[in-house]
């Protein structure tokens, strides 16, 4: 008897934890989600990036190139690879056709 007694003790304990464990995921996930501040994404502007390995002129916020170069990336030296693979952004059209005349050069 007194095994039995000891046995439903421990399994009201694991209850009452299993219980207290539920509660507080339940009220944990009501919590509203911190929200951080939007980068202020430009409303226009070009970014110089990689199309089928080829540089290319993407009009922001298109998904399609305006235009592609017959320069792969390949032929650049690494570092300038990654920086055409992350897309490089310019605000206006001088400074686009400056790293035009850079990486086809």
């Amino acid at each position: 008897m007194k095994k039995s007694y000891s046995v439903a003790v421990k399994a009201v304990k694991y209850a009452e934890i299993a219980i207290i464990l539920l509660a507080l995921s339940v009220f944990a996930s009501d919590k509203p989600s911190q929200s951080y501040p939007k980068i202020n994404e430009p409303e226009t502007g070009y970014v110089l990036s990689v199309y089928d390995g080829r540089i290319a002129v993407f009009e922001y916020p298109d998904r399609e190139p305006a235009e592609v170069f017959d320069v792969y990336i390949s032929s650049l030296p690494y570092n300038e690879q990654l920086e055409l693979e992350s897309g490089i952004f310019v605000s206006d059209r001088r400074e686009l056709q400056r790293l035009i005349e850079d990486y086809t050069s």
